[in-house]
Formats: structure tokens, sequence, C-alpha cells
């Protein structure tokens, strides 16, 4: 369990993990979730939409605490935009050849989103 500590909204050093790091099962979390409507205090309308998300929760000793941590998406730089536009044209390209060649039967663009992901996740970028 990667559990975190940090500053909460109330100013008492609280903790922040996955909300299934923090619960040993699906029928604890939705005890306690029914119990005190956790669900609704992480915005999310259903007990296993929430389990299901699996968002990063933010608590303490104080109940006001528990809450959703949002993440703010990463921030390219234009030339790291430029060069991963290129890439994926040239993955889209390659995988339009293989289409043709193979005569699979996959999306040219299917190349060029697999790359894209796959460059991404092995090249983490510093959050902005």
């Amino acid at each position: 369990m990667k559990m975190k500590r940090v500053k909460c909204k109330s100013g008492i050093t609280g903790t922040q993990c996955r909300l299934q790091d923090n619960y040993d099962s699906f029928e604890d979390w939705e005890h306690y979730a029914t119990l005190y409507n956790l669900h609704l205090r992480l915005d999310f309308h259903t007990i296993k939409g929430a389990w299901d998300a699996n968002p990063i929760i933010q608590y303490s000793v104080n109940p006001s605490d528990y809450c959703r941590v949002f993440i703010p998406p990463i921030k390219l730089s234009v030339k790291r935009k430029v060069y991963l536009i290129k890439m994926a044209r040239a993955a889209s390209h390659q995988a339009s050849i293989e289409k043709a060649e193979y005569g699979q039967d996959m999306l040219s663009l299917k190349g060029a989103k697999e790359f894209v992901e796959k460059y991404l996740k092995e090249n983490e970028f510093p959050r902005a």
C-alpha cells in the first residue's frame, strides 16, 4: 500500500492513497460508504462507481478532510508536442502500410495511438 503523508484542508497531517489501497475489500468499502456516504464525498453517485474508478483520496482524523484528490494533467512543451505528433504520424503511416501488406483488420490510427500511449508511459514527465 502506497500511502503518503499530506497536510489536509483542516491543517491536520493526514494520509493520501488510492481508494482500494485504503480498504481490504469491496465489502469493507461498501460497509463504510453506506454508513457514512463516503462515495458522495468523493463526487460519485454509486458505491461501485467509486470503487471501480479507484480515485486518490485524502483523509485525516477530521471527517471533513475525507475527499478526492484531483491531479492536473501533464503539460508538455510545444517542442515535445510537435515531436509526438510527428512520431504518431510515422507510426500511423507504418500501421497503414502493414494493413495494406498483411490485410490486417486494423485502423491506420491504431498504431499512432499505441505509440503515443507507449511513449508517454515509458517517458514520465514531471507534473506542472
